[in-house]
């Protein structure tokens, strides 16, 4: 078999479903490749799933099936808004609430440099303008 015909080849009931348990929101197994596998084989080890999904993300078609999955999330403003809320709020790992908390500053400044922007243009009036920032 050629490498191209190998490229197309279909996924198969296992490999779609270890792409669903990936991309399944609110779940344990969301971006977890290890619970994932052991969702869909069962009976294997925590370490065997450890070695066996990096097999099944090496997949071009397991990989597009995914980012074909994940881009039906539409995320939306308030979920990642509250999310970002998550990451501030949690005191676990202090790195990542730092850089949680540079990247919520750096959107005040962004949003605050756009609305400067728009009360200095002639076309726009003060009252058109309603940015709510949280306190």
């Amino acid at each position: 078999m050629s490498k191209q015909k190998e490229d197309k080849k279909d996924l198969n009931t296992k490999e779609k479903l270890f792409c669903k348990y990936y991309t399944k929101v609110w779940d344990e197994t969301f971006c977890n490749a290890t619970k994932s596998y052991m969702k869909v084989f069962k009976n294997v080890s925590y370490d065997s799933a450890r070695v066996k999904w990096s097999q099944l993300l090496a997949n071009v078609n397991i990989l597009d099936y995914i980012n074909k999955l994940l881009d039906w999330l539409q995320v939306s403003e308030p979920i990642a808004d509250r999310e970002l809320a998550k990451l501030i709020l949690q005191d676990e790992e202090k790195s990542v609430k730092l850089q949680a908390l540079k990247h919520f500053n750096d959107l005040k400044v962004r949003i605050e440099k756009a609305r400067q922007k728009a009360l200095n243009d002639d076309e726009i009036t003060k009252d058109v303008i309603t940015i709510k920032l949280p306190e």
